[in-house]
Formats: C-alpha cells, structure tokens, sequence
C-alpha cells in the first residue's frame, strides 16, 4: 500500500499543479494538508522565530482563503484539506501514519520553493524523516519529493542556467525573453484537473493528531476572519477573492475582450482610469502569488487569445 502526504504551499489549486499529479499517481490513499503558521509566526518548529509579523492580516486572510478554495474543491472529490499550525505536524501525521500501517510506502510530496525560509521548512522536514526512518528501521525509506510546479519553463534548460553560465544572465526581462526565445525553449507541459483522487487512509484521522487544527473557523481567536474585506475599488471592479475558482474567473474575464492588446500601453499605471477601467493591467498577482491560478494557464489563456484575436 502506498500512502501519500501532499503539503500544499503557494499551489492551492487543482488545476495545472504537477505537485498534485504526482501525489497522486500510483498512491492507493491520499491526505492534504497545509501549514498555516502566519497569524503567530513561529518557526517551523512552533519557536517564536521573529518579532513582527512576517504577513499582515490582509495576507494571512488571502492564505486562508485560498485554502478553503481549495478545501472546497477537493471535497468534491472525496478528499478535503486539513490546516497544521507548524511543519512538525506534518512529522507527526507521517509518525502516527507508520505505526497505524507499518507495512505501506509512505511519502510526502510538494511544490519547491527556491526561498531561504521555505527551503529551511523543507530541510527542517527532510531532517524529521530521517529520524523516523532512523527509528523504525523500515526498508522502505519515508521520502519528501519536491517538485518545480510553479515554473513556466525548465530552469535546467535554460540557455544560461547552468551554475557556470550564471554570469550570462540577463539583467533585464525583455533581454531574458528574447534570449529564451531565441532558444526555442517549450513551455512546460500544462497538467488538467484531476477527475478523481485517492481517499484518505481508512480509519486514519488526522484532526485528532497532534498539530492539526480546526479548519476553517472563522470564529477562532487563533486566525483572523476568513472575510477580511479586500475591497479596493480603485484597482477592481468587485472585493477580490483569492481561491483557484475566482482566479480562474479573472483569467477570463481579462482574455474575454481586447483588454491585452492595450497591455504594453496601460500596464505602469498605478490604478484606473475613465479610459481603462479595471483593466489597465493584469492583476493577477494575487492569485499567483497563492498559487490559485498557474503561470502556465496565463499562457495557454495568451496563446488562445492570440489564436482568436492575433
């Protein structure tokens, strides 16, 4: 048996995320879960790691509702999303996994992040298996698989992305993207929403493990409100609302006219005019940042546009 942990982190989304596919695949029981330590900001052991907030609580509040976005989603598969407060949670869920079924394959997998403190959880992770493979003694090793999910193309392949090549890289992003171009470099192949997912373990619950708590409550003294308005009417035309749906709803609504084609002539101002409207730029950097929507199905939306409108 092959029980799989996916540790969403800025890829709260269905659709295009090879995290995903690839906890997925091959896995006969499947948990989600997500590590929101912002409201008290510790570290990824739960110690106090610095003296201000790291988020603001416009953040925190996206955070949270990205993930009951994607709570929502996956419910409608079978599965559903349970919040932990610090990434030795995750130690622990894979722990208590090992002793309920001593005989399956156990992994964790996630997005990659190439950030000094994401990169730290990860190691910090990494260095929890091992003991508890240490321990156990289990001829099949715990894993912690990292995937690039957030890429648009290769870094392996760029033209200037070996370690001894650095230097070459572009200081500017119009010189990078001719220089990509002129490499014939493909764009990463886009993966479609699952329409199944392998159930949690039987028996197996995870709310009642150390670290896990209450999803979704608006009413905790522990998160701030799910609903914080994020109302800006200078820049959108409704509040926005971070959650895979909603990005997805944007990406339309920005490709729906001729709202691209004035990009490069509307794209540096600061909010909107008579002229413009909402759509003087793209906008979608909320939804991005939280990983609600995916860099490669910005693309595929261009290039339909491209196709339709030239």
């Amino acid at each position: 048996m092959r029980i799989n942990i996916i540790w969403f982190r800025d890829d709260f989304r269905l659709t295009d995320n090879p995290t995903l596919q690839l906890a997925a695949r091959n896995a006969q029981a499947l948990l989600c879960v997500a590590v929101n330590q912002a409201p008290n900001e510790l570290n990824q052991w739960g110690e106090t790691a610095l003296p201000f907030a790291r988020r603001s609580a416009h953040s925190s509040a996206t955070w949270q509702q990205a993930a009951e976005g994607l709570h929502q989603q996956l419910q409608t598969l079978g599965q559903g999303l349970q919040l932990l407060d610090t990434v030795q949670a995750i130690a622990d869920l894979v722990a208590a996994l090992r002793t309920a079924h001593p005989s399956a394959t156990i992994a964790v997998v996630t997005q990659a992040i190439p950030a000094p403190y994401e990169q730290a959880h990860a190691w910090a992770l990494r260095d929890a298996l091992d003991d508890i493979n240490a321990a156990s003694g289990e001829p099949a090793p715990i894993e912690l698989l990292e995937v690039d999910s957030a890429d648009l193309l290769s870094g392996d392949e760029l033209p200037f992305g070996q370690a001894h090549t650095l230097h070459k890289l572009p200081s500017v992003f119009t010189a990078f993207r001719q220089q990509v171009e002129r490499a014939g470099m493909p764009v990463r192949a886009w993966v479609p929403p699952p329409s199944a997912l392998p159930l949690p373990p039987v028996g197996f619950e995870p709310a009642k493990q150390p670290g896990c708590v209450a999803a979704f409550d608006a009413q905790s003294t522990q998160q701030p409100p799910l609903h914080l308005s994020l109302d800006v009417p200078e820049q959108f035309d409704d509040p926005v609302h971070i959650s895979e749906r909603a990005g997805l709803a944007h990406v339309r609504w920005y490709f729906a006219d001729q709202k691209a084609h004035s990009y490069k002539a509307t794209r540096n101002g600061l909010m909107r005019t008579p002229q413009t409207g909402a759509g003087y730029a793209t906008k979608l950097s909320p939804w991005l940042a939280k990983g609600c929507v995916s860099a490669a199905t910005v693309w595929q939306a261009l290039k339909a546009f491209e196709a339709q409108h030239g």
